[in-house]
């Protein structure tokens, strides 16, 4: 009997040790991991940046054209970026596509050649169209140059809400440089593709602040540029701080550009021939290489699709040389 109590006391007593053991070690963890909860960012969006440019975006799909393929998401997001691709087992050039830009609110029209997926590099012009002008109709003005050309393919962007005509009811330059951002990791593009941005009219006028936010962001991707009749503008608001230009080098270094203009365009010193000749003077003091300054002395405003000169043929030719493009 005494034997039994004795069993009893200690069974009891190694109960009693490991009830203590348990409650020690679940406690522990719920201390430590309250402070990294606070600091983890929700599930799938990554922590913005403090001196980020660019307005934040969806996670899905991440922005920003990457070194050698698009951006990989982080083994502790849930959700994961869906790499999407545009059909190219025939030209589309001729019947474009109209795809959403990143942030749901406009889209693009895309046309692009046969076999694009594939090439090396995909070489793509990514078009602002001008005042009061859908992506639809800035599609239109390229679509018979792109199908004669048939190696790059074409994305125009909707960047008017269609409603007014204040600066509000376009994209900023920043956001349409998100946007774009956002379409190269959509589909695939790398760093080693040839990017080319494109301006008429307000759009031109835009492509200076836009290539300006590429240029200080760090991961500058737009190869060259084209602004169609729209000189810059050095009062332009939405363009970078000095402070935020890069450190040792001219805001456009070394950037390849070409500018259009029609010697009969009704506003010669904002659109026209002289505005576009002051554009020069200022981007090549700005360190921007100058490929041509593409001119139509009979024509207007919208000179570089119009022009029986073939200006479009001309500029391509002159992106086509390249080495980028290469």
């Amino acid at each position: 009997m005494q034997k039994i109590i004795i069993a009893g006391i200690g069974v009891l007593g190694l109960i009693g040790i490991g009830y203590f053991f348990y409650q020690s070690q679940s406690s522990t963890p719920v201390a430590e991991t309250k402070p990294l909860e606070k600091m983890t960012p929700p599930q799938g969006q990554p922590m913005k940046k403090k001196d980020s440019l660019l307005p934040p975006l969806p996670p899905k799909p991440n922005t920003g054209a990457t070194q050698g393929g698009p951006k990989e998401t982080p083994a502790t997001q849930t959700s994961t970026i869906t790499q999407k691709v545009l059909d190219d087992s025939s030209s589309t050039l001729g019947s474009p596509v109209k795809v959403p830009t990143v942030d749901g609110k406009q889209y693009f029209i895309v046309g692009q050649p046969k076999g694009q997926n594939s090439k090396s590099p995909r070489k793509i012009i990514f078009a602002l169209p001008g005042h009061g002008t859908t992506a639809d109709t800035g599609y239109s003005a390229w679509k018979s140059h792109v199908v004669a050309d048939g190696t790059y393919a074409l994305a125009v962007l909707n960047w008017w809400d269609g409603k007014g005509d204040e600066t509000s009811h376009y994209y900023l330059p920043d956001a349409a440089l998100a946007q774009i951002k956002g379409f190269l990791d959509t589909y695939g593009y790398t760093s080693d593709d040839f990017v080319v941005l494109e301006g008429f009219s307000r759009g031109s006028a835009n492509t200076y602040p836009v290539k300006a936010y590429d240029m200080v962001s760090g991961n500058p991707f737009i190869d060259a540029v084209i602004s169609s009749s729209g000189k810059y503008q050095s009062g332009f608001p939405y363009t970078p701080k000095q402070s935020e230009y890069p450190k040792n080098q001219k805001l456009y270094q070394d950037v390849p550009w070409i500018l259009v203009c029609g010697g009969k365009d009704p506003e010669p010193e904002m659109n026209g021939c002289q505005g576009m000749t002051e554009t020069k003077t200022y981007l090549e003091s700005s360190g921007a290489k100058i490929l041509a300054l593409l001119e139509d002395p009979n024509e207007g405003h919208g000179a570089f699709h119009l022009s029986s000169l073939g200006l479009v043929k001309k500029a391509i030719a002159l992106l086509d040389a390249l080495p980028q493009a290469q």
